[in-house]
């Protein structure tokens, strides 16, 4: 019951402070899903490491490049890479022309800079094992939790299919807006309680 509680709560948080741009504001929110439940990441996920060093030293101990979490599937043990950014992250720029949308310098930029992290976990993936905890590196997935979508492109049917056609076109990074993800915390508050 304590993990409902838990869920009801950050969808409460989310609710009252859907406007808040405090990127470590809503690491700690986000932390609480990954710990107690994971809508939009496999159920075998479990969080492996907040602001993980992706290169560097070890996993702990950085001088390389820090993704905002880790999460390990405790079957396979391979990690996501999670980078996560405000709700008032914009997703679309401008329109390019013939209503067809790019998506925005700070969503781009987080897409490169997740693309990044992934390829330095690689490249440094024998030094960053913890000898207590092992990780797999088997070409990670990642995730960006960026943006409001119905905030952003409400109805808008040009916007809606831009940003659309250009998340589903990547196939190294899943991008979820942070309505989309509460959503999904609602929908299993809902079942947890039938």
């Amino acid at each position: 019951m304590a993990n409902l509680n838990s869920l009801k709560t950050v969808v409460r948080i989310w609710n009252e402070h859907s406007n808040d741009g405090d990127e470590e504001f809503w690491a700690k929110v986000l932390q609480t899903i990954l710990l107690d439940y994971h809508p939009g990441i496999r159920r075998t996920d479990r969080l492996f490491q907040d602001h993980s060093c992706v290169g560097g030293k070890t996993i702990e101990d950085c001088s390389g490049n820090i993704a905002d979490f880790l999460l390990r599937n405790r079957f396979t043990e391979n990690v996501l890479i999670v980078e996560i950014k405000p709700p008032l992250t914009l997703l679309l720029g401008q329109s390019t022309r013939r209503g067809a949308y790019r998506l925005s310098s700070e969503l781009s930029g987080s897409l490169s800079l997740i693309l990044k992290y992934k390829h330095e976990l690689q490249r440094h993936y024998d030094q960053l094992q913890k000898e207590d905890e092992q990780f797999k590196a088997f070409d990670p997935r990642c995730m960006v939790v960026a943006g409001h979508l119905a905030l952003q492109l409400p109805k808008e049917h040009s916007m809606i299919r831009s940003f659309t056609l250009l998340r589903n076109d990547s196939r190294n990074v899943s991008t979820i807006s942070y309505d989309e993800l509460f959503e999904k915390v609602e929908m299993l508050i809902k079942l947890l309680e039938e």
